[in-house]
């Protein structure tokens, strides 16, 4: 019987890992967070921060939660 050695390499050569940065991963869950308590102002400032991304994906979905925030802000404060 023998034993192998577990392997902690990184990707493979050709190989890219993801190119969003975790971090701004992070602070849009955060703001999606704030969002669902009321705490506009924080999410905005954290959406804002998410967008000096360079991930696509990351900035659609912040420019969607800032528009949505908007809405619920405006509906809010009695308007339709």
């Amino acid at each position: 019987m023998t034993q192998t050695e577990p392997t902690n390499e990184g990707p493979e050569e050709g190989e890219t890992l993801p190119s969003f940065d975790n971090a701004y991963a992070v602070k849009l869950a955060l703001a999606h967070e704030a969002a669902a308590v009321d705490l506009w102002d924080e999410a905005r400032e954290l959406l804002h921060e998410v967008l000096e991304t360079d991930d696509p994906t990351l900035q659609a979905q912040a420019h969607t939660l800032l528009a949505t925030i908007a809405q619920r802000e405006h509906e809010s404060h009695g308007g339709l």
